[in-house]
């Protein structure tokens, strides 16, 4: 609010936010206003500036590319933020799996670690940053996490240890695994 505005004045005054609270985009938006001997005291409308906040997104995949649910995520930023995310739980706003997206950041700099990997995969243990800025507030982190499947092998040889070929195994385990080599 300021006071001792001159009333009746050609073109009246313009409005503008030059600095957002902090961690915030600012609104460029701009209100003209003319106070007049009959109306000396104008007020602005609530809402005519909104400061936004962002936002930061990024995909889990399988070892062959596909989407993948079920990770746990740490997120830590600004002002010593440090949020939990499991996949579609009520801090993840993207509800397919293994996509994720935290709305209502402040701007800063932020990291991403996975936490606890799907049900029988080996956790991507790099973290990944990325930065909110005014003019880039709603981010995508483009490097995607990735989780893989381990193997098994093995030899088979004679009694003498020369390698046999031609020999069949079957290898049954967890979640189904039926895999006849």
């Amino acid at each position: 609010q300021v006071t001792g505005v001159r009333v009746n004045v050609a073109g009246g005054y313009s409005i503008a936010e030059t600095t957002p609270p902090a961690g915030y985009v600012g609104d460029t938006s701009v209100a003209t206003v003319n106070p007049t001997t009959a109306s000396p005291d104008v007020s602005v409308a609530a809402g005519t500036w909104i400061n936004t906040l962002g936002s930061l997104a990024w995909e889990k995949r399988d070892g062959s590319g596909a989407l993948l649910g079920g990770a746990t995520f740490l997120l830590a930023g600004p002002n010593g933020l440090s949020l939990t995310i499991l996949d579609n739980d009520a801090s993840d706003a993207d509800k397919d799996n293994g996509q994720f997206k935290v709305n209502g950041l402040k701007l800063g700099d932020y990291t991403v670690t996975e936490t606890i990997a799907p049900a029988g995969y080996v956790m991507d243990t790099t973290p990944r940053s990325a930065t909110l800025t005014a003019a880039a507030a709603d981010v995508e982190i483009t490097t995607d996490f990735v989780n893989t499947l381990g193997s098994l092998s093995w030899v088979k040889q004679d009694a003498k240890g020369s390698l046999l070929a031609g020999a069949t195994f079957r290898v049954t385990g967890p979640f189904g695994y039926d895999v006849t080599v």
